[in-house]
């Protein structure tokens, strides 16, 4: 939660929804995030950082994790692919 805001350039109250859907949402935004990088990377674009890429991926990797420690049967949607 300490990085995510400088990730996603929000701000600690916007992640503050812990609920299943805020959850959903915020898992889309970081696999959006993830992808626009690694497109990023691929191209050889500058502004590519691998150490933030590789930050992004923790982050959907641990959000994905919490979403499926939730109960209400979450854990198909944190399976997903990165």
């Amino acid at each position: 939660m300490r990085h995510l805001p400088k990730l996603l350039g929000t701000t600690p109250q916007e992640l503050a929804d812990l609920s299943i859907e805020g959850r959903r949402i915020l898992i889309a935004r970081l696999a959006r995030l993830a992808r626009n990088s690694a497109h990023a990377g691929k191209a050889g674009h500058w502004s590519y950082d691998p150490n933030r890429h590789l930050a992004i991926l923790g982050a959907l990797r641990a959000e994905r994790t919490a979403l499926a420690a939730q109960p209400d049967g979450a854990r198909d949607e944190a399976t997903g692919p990165a």
